[in-house]
């Protein structure tokens, strides 16, 4: 019985592993900016390039696509 709820435990671990894996992250590098694409939607760019005192992430954006971050000055809209 034990060697049979272990089996179950693991199968179901497996299992829950395999179902949560979510979409994939890509790393896109252009001058001065590095894109953070979930699947085929860009999420933010790691902007580090120009006159800014450091690197900043704009737009930062939600699941659903929407902007969470202002843009301007950085971008002009």
């Amino acid at each position: 019985m034990k060697r049979l709820t272990y089996s179950v435990i693991v199968l179901l671990a497996g299992l829950g592993a395999f179902v949560h894996a979510g979409p994939a992250v890509a790393f896109v590098e252009g001058r001065g900016k590095i894109d953070v694409m979930i699947g085929s939607k860009l999420f933010t760019s790691y902007v580090c390039a120009g006159e800014l005192t450091k690197p900043v992430l704009v737009p930062l954006r939600t699941c659903s696509g929407i902007e969470v971050t202002r843009r301007w000055p950085l971008t002009d809209l």
